[in-house]
Formats: structure tokens, C-alpha cells, sequence
């Protein structure tokens, strides 16, 4: 109707009310949008924290970071960030993470959880400080681990198997695309880096740091055989490293690539500067090295494995009975610090004989060198024995520079610089017991080594290796040493001959 009066709003009054709750429900999606984003967060790091747990007859005990002490646990516990964990005693103390990434300490050994967070391949990135002992590391393909090892070294790994310590590094497997060794300046800057393959290891020796701060690059040598003899790789070989990042890890190592399981030739023989296995210390900047090959040799291959250098010797020829190969400062084969040659005849089909090895530590302007060598007298003169009961003593002589004596991997703490003997007690109970000595010098550098089997008579069980005992004396405490496996080689890319 023309005469309806239009509605007015009475003076004073606005719409206020559907603008208010319009921007209320606004404010309260993004609280919801937030606070779901938070608690999926929070779950997806609680999710990439690795758990402590802890084998029979091993004994772990963890340092929470807002702790006061140690607290001994023998069922699973999450590790949060910055907290502390540590073996007092065997190998089955470690930490699994997501994608079966896996982390063994050694008994005695110590380290921190800087960090561990989920990454976006659904693996985990993850700092570990190592602050005592050696651990055994497992790393998925799709994780990313980086373990601190010393103030100026690090080891970063993208999938494989790894035994990490601040005394060396050695790859195992490297099923994923990358295992880095790292030096760092003070500030964590990198100044310099190395690719590691399988098989290979870095000694972290305050010499060869020094070396390495020098020339800008690791020295970088075939796993050691006394590795293998080392109670956290044993424990893992009897464990049958399982769960495993990659098929195939944790196998025994197979033999070197350079043998040929059928090939008739037998080993080629190193006669100078030293023979087939022998560390020799030279100070002249050429040497020449050579020995002898069986029947039937058509082609000898040398390879120095530091730099990479593999090649015929092209004045080799068929029928020779003899083979010298040339290495010097100026070629690059030769460099100060330790040198690793391996020898290996050729068939007329192609196929390579087992290889023999030399290393040479070159000293340049060194005036003296060690003449004197490590050497077991007791029992039975140093040669393998029986005994009747134990414990029983192993008795030996040492170079005049040893600076430590080790006994399997353990350091004699009585030992002093300047002695020329030394004693361990031996407690193993096993029916056939293998000690390997080896001699330091005062910088950690290898001087030499011997080694002596023993069986015991009544022992009950095959070739491992003595096990700690409450007998033992505090100075020569034992570790498990069983027979070493063989090891990995990695055979370079072939160099011109020189």
C-alpha cells in the first residue's frame, strides 16, 4: 500500500551482530587450521624419534637432557633430542629409528641425539654426536645421518652399513648415493671433503689429521683385516645384522675384486722394499718395488690405492718370472704418509690370481726410522700353542718408538713409551683363541704387528676369541677377536703406465 510505512531503524542502532560472528567463526578456522597443523607436527616428530633398546646380556642406560644421572633401562624408551645413551656392557645397546635405520654402540661407547627429524621421503635426517667408543650404523636408502666424530670431522651417510669412530671410519655397504667424510674449520665450516666407497677406510690418527689439514683430502686405505677381528663387528656377524637398510648387508665380505675365484695362478710374491703383507718405512721420494709371479702369468697389475693409479706393467712380458714397478713423489704414487700397493697376475684368459699387498709409510726427510718390530716370545716362543688352563700369560717384546701396545683391540694401560717388554693376561675360555698385538707409536700411527693362536685344552667352542673375566687383569682386559674375514678392495679405473 502506498500509505505502509517503510521500516526504519530507531535511532542509535546498527547491524553490528553478523559482522562480529562473521569474524569470530574467520578467527576461530585459522585457530582450528594452526592448532591441526601443530598436533600433526608434534606427532610427526614424536613418529622420527629412534627408541633405545637393549639386548640379553648387553646393558644400556640413558642421560635424559633434562636429567641428573643415568637411568639403566631394559625396555624400549624413546630418545628425545639432546639426550645421552651408553653401553656398559656388550654390543646389543642401540637405537632404531624409522625405514630400519639402526645404531649399535660398542660396549663402553657414548653418544648424544643432537637431533632427528622426518624427512620428506618419509626416511630421517639425523645428527648424532659420538663422544666415546665406536658405534655400527645402519642407514636406510631414504635417510640422511650425520655423526660428529671429532671437533673438526664429520661423516655424512644417505643408505649403508658403517663402523664410526673417532679413531677411523670404514663403509661396509653403500646401498644409497652418498658416504662423505667431512673436515670442518672451528667455526662447523667445510673446508674440504671425501667420497668413501665400500671397502674403504680413513684412519682419524692426530698424524694423518695433520696430513689431512695439509694436503686438503683424507688418506684413504683397504678396510684393514684386523678390523674384522673387532668385537662389535663379530657381535653383528653373529646377530646376522638383521633388520638390514639393503639386501645383502651384513654378510661376511666377499673375497677382493681383483681375485678370481677361477683363476689357476697362485699369489704373486713381493720381495722389495719388503714382503707380501709387511708395512715398510722408507724415506727416499722413489721406490722401486718388485718380486716375483708364478707360471702361466701373462699380465702383472699394480695398483696404488691411495691415488687410484691401476695399470699393466707394460715391461712385463709373457714368460717373465720377475715384474718391478716405479713409484715416486713426482708420479703421484708415492705421497708422505701411508702407501697401499697390490699386486695381481693375469692369466692368458683373463683372469686375476688373489693379489698380494705391500704398504710403505713414507717419511720424507725423516733421518731415522724404526728397526725394531713388534715380536710375541710367550708362550711357546710366540708360535701357536695349547694350554691346559687359564689364564695364562702372552709375553712379548716392543719397538723402541711404541707408544701403546694393543692386544684385540685393547690398549695395555701399563705400556709405557720407552719399554721393551710387555704382558697381557689372557682369560678366554674358548677351545681355539686368536690375540693379534700390534705396536703405536705415540701419535696412534700402526708400527707393526704379530699374532698367535691358542687353543685351550677342554675349551668348548670353535674359533672365536677370549672373552673379558673377572681374572683378567685391569691393564689387558680382553675383547673377542675371532679369524678376520676377507676383505673388500676396490680396484681404481686404470691409469697410463708409467
Amino acid at each position: 500500500s502506498p500509505y505502509r510505512k517503510r521500516y526504519k531503524p530507531e535511532s542509535g542502532t546498527s547491524n553490528w551482530k553478523p559482522f562480529f560472528w562473521g569474524i569470530v567463526i574467520i578467527l576461530g578456522g585459522i585457530g582450528i587450521f594452526f592448532g591441526l597443523q601443530y598436533f600433526f607436527f608434534q606427532n610427526s616428530t614424536e613418529a622420527s624419534l629412534p627408541k633405545l633398546h637393549t639386548e640379553p646380556l648387553s646393558r644400556g642406560e640413558i642421560l635424559p637432557r633434562e636429567g641428573t644421572g643415568w637411568i639403566y633401562r631394559d625396555k624400549p624408551v624413546d630418545v628425545w633430542e639432546m639426550d645421552s645413551v651408553r653401553s656398559l656392557l656388550g654390543s646389543g645397546v642401540y637405537l632404531a629409528f624409522v625405514e630400519n635405520s639402526h645404531v649399535y654402540l660398542d660396549q663402553g661407547s657414548e653418544l648424544t641425539l643432537n637431533s632427528s627429524r622426518k624427512n620428506e621421503k618419509n626416511g630421517v635426517s639425523a645428527e648424532i654426536l659420538v663422544t666415546k667408543g665406536g658405534i655400527w650404523a645402519e642407514v636406510g636408502n631414504l635417510s640422511t645421518f650425520t655423526f660428529i666424530l671429532t671437533d673438526r670431522v664429520r661423516f655424512e651417510a644417505n643408505g649403508g652399513v658403517f663402523m664410526l669412530s673417532a679413531e677411523g671410519v670404514r663403509v661396509l655397504s653403500d646401498a644409497g648415493s652418498g658416504a662423505n667424510l667431512l673436515y670442518t674449520s672451528p667455526d662447523g665450516k667445510v673446508l674440504f671433503s671425501k667420497h668413501l666407497s665400500v671397502g674403504q677406510e680413513v684412519l682419524l690418527s692426530p698424524q694423518n689429521l695433520v696430513v689431512a689439514e695439509q694436503t686438503s683430502s683424507f688418506t684413504v686405505v683397504p678396510i684393514s683385516p684386523e678390523f674384522y677381528q673387532t668385537s662389535l663387528y663379530q657381535s653383528r656377524m653373529k646377530a646376522g645384522v638383521s633388520p638390514l637398510p639393503s639386501p645383502g648387508i651384513g654378510e661376511s665380505p666377499s673375497p677382493s675384486p681383483s681375485a678370481d675365484p677361477a683363476s689357476s695362478l697362485a699369489i704373486p710374491t713381493i720381495t722389495s722394499p719388503g714382503k707380501n703383507g709387511e708395512t715398510v718405512v722408507v724415506k727416499s721420494a722413489r721406490q722401486e718395488i718388485s718380486g716375483t709371479v708364478p707360471v702361466g702369468t701373462q699380465k702383472v697389475m699394480v695398483t696404488h690405492t691411495e691415488s687410484q693409479d691401476a695399470h699393466d706393467l707394460s715391461q712385463f712380458k709373457p714368460g717373465d718370472t720377475t715384474w718391478k714397478y716405479i713409484a715416486h713423489e713426482l708420479y703421484g704414487n708415492l705421497k708422505a704418509g701411508m702407501n697401499t700397493y697390490e699386486v695381481v697376475a693375469i692369466d692368458a684368459e683373463g683372469k686375476k690370481s688373489q693379489s698380494a699387498t705391500l704398504t710403505v709409510n713414507y717419511i720424507p726427510n725423516e733421518n731415522s726410522a724404526p728397526t725394531e718390530v713388534l715380536r710375541i716370545t710367550a708362550p711357546n716362543n710366540g708360535n701357536d700353542t695349547s694350554v691346559s688352563a687359564v689364564p695364562f700369560d702372552i709375553t712379548g717384546t716392543a719397538p723402541s718408538d711404541a707408544g701403546y701396545i694393543e692386544v684385540n683391540g685393547y690398549r695395555l694401560q701399563k705400556f709405557k713409551q720407552g719399554d721393551k717388554t710387555w704382558k697381557y693376561i689372557a682369560t678366554g675360555t674358548d677351545k681355539k683363541m686368536i690375540y693379534t698385538v700390534r705396536a703405536l707409536d705415540k701419535t696412534g700411527r700402526f708400527l707393526t704387528s704379530d699374532k698367535i693362536t691358542v687353543t685351550l685344552e677342554g675349551g668348548s667352542s670353535p674359533v672365536v676369541s677370549p672373552t673379558p673375566s673377572a681374572s683378567a687383569s685391569p691393564s689387558a682386559t680382553p675383547i673377542p677377536t675371532p679369524v678376520p674375514t676377507p676383505v673388500p678392495t676396490i680396484i681404481p679405473t686404470p691409469a697410463p703406465t708409467s
